[in-house]
């Protein structure tokens, strides 16, 4: 990130880095647990990305 990226694309970028962790943590936490803690992780996440505008 150089800083000059239009703020969508580096969304777009975050985001998808994003959804690869989840499906990462969330296969290390095990089945049973998926979709509210997706939900959680994702609502987390973008509240400390609005934080850093």
């Amino acid at each position: 990130m150089t800083g000059s990226e239009p703020p969508g694309e580096r969304f777009e970028e975050l985001t998808r880095h994003w959804h690869e962790l989840s499906k990462t943590l969330l296969r290390a936490l095990g089945p049973g647990r998926g979709n509210a803690s997706r939900q959680s992780f994702g609502h987390q996440f973008l509240s400390l990305y609005r934080g850093s505008e």
